[in-house]
């Protein structure tokens, strides 16, 4: 597929299978349907699967039915979110606060049918820690409620929305943890507003494309699976020659080619076509076989603990350590310290186990440790 580097491992048949059922549209055998689905859920693209499925005239009966109750979930799911953002558009427009609508769905209005590109939350972008809060005091005051962050993230104490609403995360320049996210005047003028949401604008494509190449890449070290790959696709798939120029000078301006010559890389493996037929491919080296074979088997990673990944934040001495330690145990600074036992208790859950296996030295963990921190130094650095 592509130019593939040798791998310590081999994708299984229903792997193989699905890229090729999802990037060719290569129709497997008929006794393969149900894995499929499986790879397909474990790699964050059930949905989708099951609308590309939607007209398959051999799929098992119980199958069937199953994808046919999730795309109708589905549209009960988009239907509600965008009720959901429309109320928020009129908060804003009644506070005056421009927004920017981040991630899951903006990325859905890329694909040919966005209910098949499903998000957990409401991402949306402020001008500033001020307006995010003045924001957040509005929806609390219509019903949302603060929750504890699941991790360390650059946004405001989550609002739970009432009556099984969506959760809303308020992002501002001021607590991000990600570069493309460090918005300036020049970011904000490059957005377009959404017409059927008064007050919300969208990122420029290149912007957008940029930070969820970012988020999947660095903030969860490709934990999403083919979605982000999926995801790529339908973003850039009617993209112009300029349009790759401004992502060329865009990603200069930011010094952000090592991850977005990755993500190409990964792009053209899944579609198997060659570094030198992709776009950009003029302008940058691919990444090297080493990293690329890093990438794919953290996109492919099999059961395994999770591990600490200390890398992504890079304290630098004494005091930066300790500020690390109190935003991590703090969720950021969005739990007080009568919750950080409970705190402390679902690290230990979520990351326990990895770390008790690097502190035994497991040989496979940390192998893994190790590549993770390749990985992660290489997107930082690049060659």
């Amino acid at each position: 597929m592509g130019d593939a580097p040798a791998l310590s491992w081999k994708l299984t048949p229903s792997e193989e299978a699905l890229i090729a059922y999802v990037w060719r549209g290569t129709t497997p055998p008929v006794g393969m349907w149900q894995a499929l689905f499986d790879s397909a859920k474990q790699q964050g693209i059930g949905l989708l699967f099951a609308f590309l499925a939607a007209r398959e005239p051999h799929l098992p009966a119980a199958l069937q039915a199953r994808l046919r109750d999730m795309r109708y979930h589905a549209g009960i799911f988009h239907i509600r979110a965008e009720q959901q953002l429309r109320q928020i558009s009129a908060i804003s427009c009644e506070l005056a606060i421009p927004l920017i609508l981040l991630k899951g769905p903006i990325t859905a209005r890329a694909y040919p049918v966005p209910e098949a590109r499903p998000f957990s939350d409401l991402d949306l972008l402020a001008p500033s820690e001020v307006s995010a809060q003045l924001l957040g005091t509005a929806l609390e005051a219509r019903g949302y409620i603060a929750a504890p962050a699941d991790s360390r993230t650059g946004h405001l104490p989550p609002l739970q929305a009432p009556d099984g609403g969506l959760r809303v995360e308020l992002h501002c320049s001021e607590l991000e943890i990600l570069p493309t996210l460090r918005a300036d005047e020049s970011l904000w003028g490059r957005t377009s507003p959404l017409p059927d949401l008064p007050g919300i604008a969208a990122m420029s494509p290149v912007d957008h494309a940029l930070y969820f190449t970012i988020h999947a890449l660095e903030k969860h070290t490709l934990e999403v699976g083919l979605r982000a790959l999926v995801d790529f696709g339908f973003w850039v798939q009617h993209w112009d020659g300029a349009t790759w120029d401004q992502l060329r000078e865009q990603m200069l301006a930011q010094h952000l080619e090592p991850p977005m010559r990755l993500m190409l890389a990964l792009w053209g493996w899944v579609q198997g076509v060659p570094w030198s037929e992709l776009p950009l491919a003029a302008s940058f080296p691919p990444p090297p076989d080493a990293i690329l074979a890093q990438a794919l088997e953290a996109l492919f990673r099999r059961k395994g603990a999770l591990l600490p990944t200390t890398w992504r934040d890079v304290p630098q001495g004494q005091q930066g350590w300790l500020i690390y330690v109190h935003n991590v145990l703090t969720s950021g600074g969005t739990l007080g310290y009568k919750q950080i036992p409970k705190r402390i208790l679902h690290l230990l859950r979520t990351h326990g186990p990895g770390l008790f296996q690097l502190v035994l030295r497991n040989p496979e963990t940390r192998r893994r440790w190790r590549m993770q921190r390749q990985l992660q130094d290489w997107l930082r650095h690049g060659d």
